[in-house]
């Protein structure tokens, strides 16, 4: 099993939390590193969402952008 944490490893480290599928900007090379280390076994994308704790975005909103993150 191979563990990513989704920000600053996938996704561009942004000054603001991710909050849409629109804020969801894959670093170069990071969609070919999932599908390599998919190909070896599990794959798991971590995330630290203090952004829901806060109410700044709904668990609906922070799956839409985990969705778009996969596709």
């Amino acid at each position: 099993m191979v563990l990513f944490d989704r920000d600053g490893t996938l996704n561009v480290r942004r000054s603001s939390h991710v909050h849409t599928p629109g804020d969801v900007e894959l670093l170069s090379g990071a969609g070919e590193a999932v599908a390599l280390a998919a190909s070896l076994g599990r794959v798991v994308i971590v995330t630290n969402q203090q952004s829901v704790g806060r109410g700044e975005i709904t668990p609906e909103e922070l799956a839409s952008v985990n969705k778009s993150l996969t596709e």
